[in-house]
């Protein structure tokens, strides 16, 4: 969903919204107020898209939405612990 405002901001910025420094955004204070405007843009679309996935989820399951919420973040914990424990044994075995 945020990819959505990837095209105008890459013809808005250019090349520029690929460094680090980003310095013709930060010189101007309008390309740095529209630049900001992209970006609390692009954090409501994925809190929004966020919300619309815990009640999808919460719609097939026949969960509450806090039990749905729960259900992301235990599964979201889970494939972390895994790839930690992965990360862990393959750093012991290459020692």
């Amino acid at each position: 969903m945020v990819l959505v405002l990837f095209i105008p901001k890459l013809l808005i910025y250019g090349p520029d919204l690929f460094t680090t420094e980003m310095s013709s955004i930060v010189s101007s204070y309008p390309m740095y107020y529209s630049f900001m405007g992209f970006m609390l843009l692009e954090l409501t679309l994925a809190i929004w898209a966020l919300v619309i996935l815990i009640k999808g989820i919460a719609q097939v399951q026949g969960f509450s939405s806090w039990v749905t919420l729960g259900n992301l973040v235990l599964a979201f914990v889970l494939i972390v612990a895994v790839f930690l424990v992965l990360g862990l044994i393959l750093a012991l075995v290459l020692m």
